[in-house]
């Protein structure tokens, strides 16, 4: 399987480990806020890394990609179903990449200073699909968190990346 097929997979994996949790949690576990983290519920955190996917999608026709411009649709972090139906749309998009669109270049803006000053940087696509591989399961980690405070545990594996689990397996296996 082709480098670039393997980056969308993991994508579409991670995103479906996901709606697997949202199916599994109550709907105030979903919306809920805590004190260490009292704008961070579950699906906030859905929705902010729903909204990189989405600008790197809208982003892939002019080809300039910038996600300070998310859309934020508070209805993804407020309503759980939803939430789902987004995410499976998402996953449909990734479906949808080709090669060539993968293998496109493309630039990025970096993330907006206090002043809301940002400038353009090169990338790929591939490049951003990683990125957002890692920010996600970025986010998941912190979405374990707040699962573990409702005394939830969150499956093996979920919020930590690709890297640290084989890294875990080998200390493992070197311990055996």
């Amino acid at each position: 399987m082709p480098q670039q097929q393997h980056v969308i997979n993991n994508c579409i994996e991670l995103l479906r480990q996901v709606i697997a949790l949202v199916k599994l949690i109550d709907e105030t576990i979903f919306v809920g806020t805590s004190s260490i983290s009292p704008r961070g519920s579950i699906g906030a955190h859905l929705r902010h890394i729903l909204d990189f996917y989405d600008c790197l999608m809208a982003g892939l026709e002019s080809g300039q990609v910038d996600y300070n411009r998310r859309k934020r649709d508070p209805q993804i972090e407020g309503n759980s179903d939803y939430a789902i139906e987004k995410i499976e749309a998402t996953i449909q998009r990734l479906r949808l990449l080709s090669f060539s669109d993968e293998q496109r270049q493309i630039t990025v803006s970096t993330e907006q200073d206090p002043t809301g000053s940002y400038f353009w940087c090169y990338s790929s696509v591939l490049r951003e699909l990683v990125f957002l591989e890692s920010h996600t399961v970025h986010h998941y980690s912190l979405i374990a968190m707040i699962l573990r405070l409702h005394g939830i545990e969150p499956a093996e594996g979920f919020g930590v990346a690709a890297s640290t689990l084989s890294y875990w397996n080998e200390a493992t296996a070197c311990a055996l």
